[in-house]
């Protein structure tokens, strides 16, 4: 954090930049001063802040790709029918490393009775109870 900035500021300025540069495509105009800005700001690589995207695609383990399932499920049953998936999607850092296509597929295919969970990975299926994580 720079020592230039009160960490509410630091905090406040990092998170617009994150949120405003989740909402725009790599060939948008305003990327590429955006990503620049946040580099600088938070002293991180380029390579990271695209990681951060979900912009470089790294190997998704099935830890990551099961929480993501379980994570955006309960939030879509908290947030009910004012649930936005993309909303929670853009701003989830480790959901961004999964397709939100895949996890809104897998979704769609969670069975209605009952208490269910996803488990073992992008090939894995739904299983009975809550998961071991939460």
């Amino acid at each position: 954090m720079p020592d230039r900035l009160p960490q509410a500021d630091y905090l406040r300025q990092r998170n617009d930049l994150w949120q405003r540069l989740r909402l725009l495509e790599p060939h948008d105009a305003a990327f590429e001063p955006l990503l620049e800005e946040l580099r600088l700001l938070t002293n991180q690589s380029r390579d990271k802040v695209m990681e951060g995207l979900g912009l470089k695609r790294v190997p998704v383990t099935d830890a990551v790709f099961d929480l993501a399932i379980n994570r955006a499920a309960a939030f879509l049953r908290g947030a009910g029918a004012q649930g936005k998936l993309i909303d929670w999607h853009a701003k989830t850092r480790f959901a961004a490393r999964v397709d939100l296509e895949r996890i809104a597929a897998v979704l769609e295919t969670m069975p209605k009775d009952g208490a269910w969970h996803w488990a073992g990975g992008s090939d894995g299926a739904w299983q009975r109870g809550k998961p071991r994580t939460p």
